[in-house]
């Protein structure tokens, strides 16, 4: 079975400083945020009354939402704040082909995702 931890290291796997493939640049911020998105459900449903199968999680962006303004989830507002700047990352890598996607948005992608775990641990 495949951990969140196992997508974030597909994630820096796919990236190097020394290539420009764009779409190992792609997929890595995808696995960066798919990572984060699992450790927080996780951490959610180990830590709160939620359970893994609750519909708090089907909506990705009402999720993070709920993440950022439910007084019941005050101590993830800060995870929010940065599941939502990943998922912006993520859906311009995904979904906006047209524009490129940077070593900088990778970069970006690992450090907030990096922060995400790192803040789920110490919960």
């Amino acid at each position: 079975m495949i951990s969140p931890g196992d997508f974030l290291s597909v994630a820096k796997e796919l990236y190097s400083p020394d290539n420009d493939d764009e779409g190992k640049f792609r997929t890595s911020i995808s696995r960066a945020y798919y990572s984060s998105f699992h450790i927080v459900k996780l951490t959610v449903v180990n830590t709160t009354v939620f359970e893994r199968g609750d519909s708090i999680f089907e909506n990705h962006q009402q999720f993070i939402i709920k993440l950022q303004r439910d007084p019941d989830l005050s101590n993830f507002k800060d995870v929010g704040k940065n599941l939502h700047k990943l998922k912006k990352l993520r859906f311009k890598a995904d979904y906006d082909i047209h524009l490129d996607t940077t070593r900088t948005d990778v970069v970006s992608s690992l450090k907030i995702a990096e922060r995400i775990f790192s803040i789920c641990d110490g919960m």
